[in-house]
């Protein structure tokens, strides 16, 4: 049955986080996130510069030389979408028309990049998987995290990145009228690429983590 805060708000839950996972553009959909692990990585560079996507690439090739490590030992999964946490202070996150994502205005960012790894991983296979080989500084600070994300209220936002202002105003509005508050970072879940698809199709699902007032 789905969990049920002290609000009027029914959260759904499960395991699979590809399907929690799940939004829309015109609803805040409520969920539970269970216990789950990650490839993360932190940083305070400018979302979008050369540091910021040189994180992405090295979470990506840990994930994947990861992702043939366990499948040896028989745990096959497929590699997870990019994540990240933001912290924004409520003025940055709520105070104009757009996050500004990729302004490079004067904002000090702090940010962690994530990718969702089997239960089973373990922190040595992490600490295999991180080495190329390359002598790459981004490898060496890529880690295993695990945490419960919990109660969650989250909606899908399509187009460039910078336009997220009113999605997430949207989302808070509804945290708001169910009688909640915000809990924790912004957190982004990237759908798809769009450098592959345009800057206006990108699909971006906006999630923030909830607690009773």
């Amino acid at each position: 049955m789905p969990a049920v805060m002290a609000t009027d708000v029914t959260f759904e839950h499960g395991d699979d986080l590809r399907r929690l996972a799940s939004a829309r553009r015109d609803r805040v959909r409520f969920v539970t996130l269970p216990p789950a692990r990650f490839l993360a990585i932190d940083g305070t560079d400018v979302p979008g510069s050369p540091e910021y996507l040189e994180a992405i690439g090295a979470l990506f090739a840990t994930a994947y030389r990861l992702h043939f490590l366990l499948k040896s030992r028989g745990v096959s999964e497929p590699v997870g979408r990019l994540e990240a946490h933001y912290w924004f202070t409520p003025e940055e996150l709520l105070g104009s028309e757009t996050t500004d994502v990729d302004s490079g205005g004067p904002r000090d960012w702090r940010w962690r990049l994530l990718i969702a790894v089997p239960g089973a991983t373990t922190r040595d296979e992490v600490a295999v998987a991180a080495q190329s080989g390359e002598g790459s500084p981004w490898e060496e600070r890529i880690v295993l995290d695990e945490w419960a994300e919990g109660p969650s209220a989250q909606i899908l936002h399509v187009g460039p990145y910078g336009d997220e202002g009113p999605t997430i105003r949207k989302l808070h509005a509804a945290i708001a009228a169910a009688g909640l508050r915000p809990h924790g970072p912004h957190h982004e879940i990237y759908l798809n690429d769009p450098h592959r698809v345009g800057e206006d199709r990108a699909r971006t699902v906006l999630r923030q983590p909830v607690t009773e007032r």
